[in-house]
């Protein structure tokens, strides 16, 4: 028993000193400070298109200076799908990482755990036939009454 407890405070340690700890912090200023940048961002990326707009108004015609400015546009928004779908992917690989370090830990723990009751359970069958008996019965009662 006393190795399944040093296997699971080993467990919670290196994932508390993980940089990736899923714990969310406390979002408040913080957020509103995100959102401030991400407005602004977005209007200086709308004066961008404005200007591009405008210089190639001065060198081709009108519709051909629309065309290359929303094919400029739509090529940043690809970009910018692209890095979006890179971030998914990367925490979606980082989930399934952390789910089989889980499934691991959970393996090793009751693979300890059956080590650790299989031997009295062969010494005394009798006996630990009774002792599940009374477990079944005990819970069975809990459940339906």
């Amino acid at each position: 028993m006393a190795s399944l407890i040093t296997l699971a405070e080993q467990f919670v340690i290196s994932k508390l000193a993980q940089e990736t700890a899923p714990v969310a912090p406390n979002m408040g200023a913080s957020q509103i400070i995100i959102v401030l940048a991400g407005f602004l961002g977005a209007v200086g990326i709308g004066f961008f298109i404005l200007a591009s707009y405008l210089w190639l108004n001065a060198n081709y015609s009108p519709q051909m200076a629309a065309a290359l400015t929303g094919l400029v546009s739509v090529g940043i928004a690809g970009l910018l799908a692209l890095g979006a779908l890179a971030v998914m992917q990367y925490k979606v690989r980082m989930l399934k990482r952390m789910k089989n370090d889980i499934n691991e830990t959970i393996d090793i723990a009751l693979k300890s755990l059956n080590h650790l009751l299989e031997e009295p359970t062969t010494q005394n069958p009798k006996t630990s036939a009774l002792v599940a008996s009374l477990a079944g019965f005990v819970t069975a009662d809990k459940i339906l009454h």
